[in-house]
């Protein structure tokens, strides 16, 4: 199973560099040789035809692009152990129509799911603060989003005007849809 991965060690932590494998189930491993896994490094699964991963609670953060381009990707489970989510962590995720974001992220980089064109519905917990340029941009079929912490730093401009926006009455989020022209519902 370890061989379809590259491994980098820093420190007593060790985080995966590269995967080689080919299959369309990967589950990542949370120790190798009693080192724990707590990041999935820069590019890591770029491109690879995987539609599902399993990432362990030992992961703490996913790094800019680690899963750019994984067009077969349908669904994601963040655990709750990621304190961020990196620049262009999902971009070109096609197929992609459902992603849950944990308690624990507090920043959603710039163009994160960028062209994820299949995402229906998003809601980010209140522990998010920012929010980064073009997050969403050309998510097409993004109807829906919540966001739940109403002082949040909106950076991104791209939000579809027939998406729907729930937030609180007061919000950051409510301001950006009166200033988008996007419909407001508050929760």
């Amino acid at each position: 199973m370890f061989k379809d991965f590259k491994f980098e060690t820093v420190n007593d932590n060790m985080f995966i560099e590269k995967y080689f494998g080919v299959s369309e189930i990967v589950k990542i491993p949370a120790y190798v040789n009693d080192k724990k896994i707590v990041g999935i490094g820069e590019k890591c699964f770029k491109d690879q035809k995987i539609k599902t991963v399993i990432i362990p609670n030992t992961i703490n953060f996913i790094a800019k692009s680690a899963f750019c381009g994984c067009a077969n990707l349908t669904s994601v489970k963040i655990p709750d152990s990621v304190t961020s989510i990196g620049i262009s962590t999902f971009a070109f995720c096609n197929s992609l129509t459902s992603v849950t974001i944990p308690d624990g992220v507090k920043s959603i980089g710039k163009r994160a799911f960028l062209l994820c064109d299949s995402l229906k519905s998003v809601i980010i917990p209140e522990s998010v603060t920012s929010i980064g340029y073009y997050a969403f941009y050309s998510c097409d079929s993004l109807t829906d989003i919540t966001i739940l912490n109403k002082d949040c730093f909106l950076e991104f401009q791209d939000i579809p005007n027939y998406t729907v926006i729930h937030g609180y009455i007061g919000s950051t989020t409510e301001a950006y849809a009166n200033k988008n022209g996007n419909k407001f519902e508050k929760i």
